[in-house]
C-alpha cells in the first residue's frame, strides 16, 4: 500500500490523484503546483467539478490530435506571456487549428489552406487580420510596425481572437467550455 493510500484503494491527497481500474489509451501525467492547492477541485459535484470534468474531457479529446494539442498549448503560452511574443503564440494557435482542418482537405497542398477552417468555424481572414499582422511583425522583427502598435493598444481584443477560434473549434468538435 502506497503512502497516503487507504485500504479501499482511494488516495487522499491534495496534490495528486491515483486512479485504478481505468483503461488508458495514452499516458497523462500532471502535477498541481503548491500555490494552486487551495484552488484544487476536491469536490465531486458542483460547478467547479463540472468545469474540471469539461476541461479533462477536452484535454483527453485533443491530446490525440498533435495540431490541436499544440494549438491549445500555444494559446496557453499567449495567455501567460506579457510581452509581444504573446501575439506570435496566439497566431500559432490559430495556425495549428488551420492545420487541423487543412489536414482533412488535401495532403498535396503547398500553400496554407484557410477556407476549410473559416467554413467550419464561421471565421474570416479579415476577422483574424489584426492578429495575423501583429504576429507577422514579431516574426520579422518589426517592433515598430503600426500593426504591432495597434495590437499592443488593443491587446485583449487581439489575443481573444485566438481564444475565439479555439472555442469555436472545440464546440465544432463536440467539446464546449
Amino acid at each position: 500500500m502506497a503512502t497516503g493510500a487507504t485500504r479501499s484503494g482511494c488516495v487522499r491527497s491534495f496534490t495528486w490523484l491515483e486512479v485504478r481500474g481505468v483503461e488508458a489509451r495514452a499516458n497523462v501525467v500532471g502535477t498541481i503546483h503548491e500555490r494552486y492547492e487551495a484552488g484544487a477541485v476536491t469536490e465531486l459535484e458542483g460547478p467547479r467539478a463540472r468545469d474540471f470534468t469539461t476541461a479533462a474531457n477536452a484535454a483527453w479529446r485533443f491530446v490525440r490530435e498533435p495540431t490541436l494539442r499544440l494549438a491549445f498549448k500555444d494559446l496557453g503560452f499567449s495567455l501567460h506571456d506579457r510581452g509581444d511574443d504573446a501575439f506570435l503564440y496566439a497566431y500559432r494557435a490559430v495556425e495549428n487549428a488551420r492545420r487541423f482542418y487543412a489536414g482533412k482537405v488535401s495532403a498535396t497542398e503547398t500553400k496554407p489552406v484557410w477556407p476549410p477552417l473559416h467554413a467550419a468555424l464561421g471565421t474570416s481572414e479579415g476577422q483574424l487580420q489584426p492578429l495575423t499582422d501583429a504576429a507577422t511583425s514579431i516574426r520579422h522583427g518589426n517592433t515598430k510596425s503600426s500593426a504591432l502598435a495597434a495590437a499592443r493598444v488593443n491587446r485583449d481584443a487581439t489575443l481573444v481572437l485566438a481564444e475565439d477560434v479555439l472555442r469555436r473549434l472545440a464546440q465544432h468538435e463536440g467539446v464546449s467550455w
